[in-house]
């Protein structure tokens, strides 16, 4: 057997070891077939917003599990032709798959968690139409929900985008009009975000990120706002 043939047929198995390793799939597969799926483990609607009298333990708590990137949520289908799932949180990728889970983001699963609002995260860059969604805001709660769920999220999900644009609205108003006024860009030259973002990133973000889940950066899903490539979690999902 001459080595020319040998060298193509490790090639060949070196490819198709990749292939089976690293799945591979388009966006609008993903949009077409995550839109399908019915989690069975939902979460709750807001009875309340998580941003009021949040206290010192609770701040703790909070940060303590964001800052851990060793958590995940992970998903298992509950059927043989993966319709319907559950979802819960693991310690580490490894407990996640030793367990026959498949992980959908880095972090606490939380109300943005659903492949339904992976779906929402997907199809667009959601910045500015989350932040028209925030001024609706200003006029009616109902209005801004409205917006949100428009968008493609869940009503959980809708709510705690919804209690996180108040929030900002009241921690960041002066700081963010002036940015708009400036017509500040999103990240400088140096890769700062610019003081509006910082501060919704500050005073918003921990509650955000922890009661959420899902977010961009921990769905490897890079958005308007450049980001670094190490806050990016390495994740395809093609796991449909």
């Amino acid at each position: 057997m001459n080595q020319t043939f040998l060298f193509a047929a490790f090639f060949l198995y070196v490819t198709l070891q990749i292939s089976i390793c690293q799945p591979s799939c388009t966006l609008s597969e993903q949009i077409q077939y995550f839109s399908n799926k019915t989690i069975l483990n939902s979460f709750p609607e807001y009875s309340q917003d998580p941003y009021d009298n949040l206290t010192s333990e609770q701040s703790a708590i909070i940060n303590a599990t964001i800052y851990n990137k060793s958590l995940v949520c992970a998903l298992k289908y509950q059927d043989p032709f993966n319709q319907t799932y559950t979802l819960s949180n693991f310690g580490s990728q490894d407990e996640a798959l030793n367990e026959g889970y498949i992980i959908t983001h880095q972090g606490k699963c939380g109300s943005c968690s659903t492949l339904f609002d992976l779906v929402a995260y997907l199809k667009q860059n959601l910045t500015a139409p989350v932040r028209k969604c925030g001024a609706f805001g200003v006029l009616s709660k109902t209005w801004s929900l409205d917006c949100l769920s428009k968008l493609g999220f869940t009503k959980p999900c809708a709510e705690i985008w919804y209690f996180n644009t108040v929030n900002t609205r009241k921690k960041c108003f002066g700081i963010c009009m002036w940015a708009w006024i400036t017509n500040e860009p999103n990240v400088d030259e140096n890769g700062n975000l610019n003081s509006c973002l910082q501060c919704d990133e500050d005073q918003s973000g921990p509650v955000f990120k922890y009661y959420s889940g899902r977010t961009r950066r921990n769905s490897g899903i890079h958005s308007e706002i450049d980001r670094p490539s190490d806050d990016i979690y390495n994740i395809t999902h093609c796991y449909f």
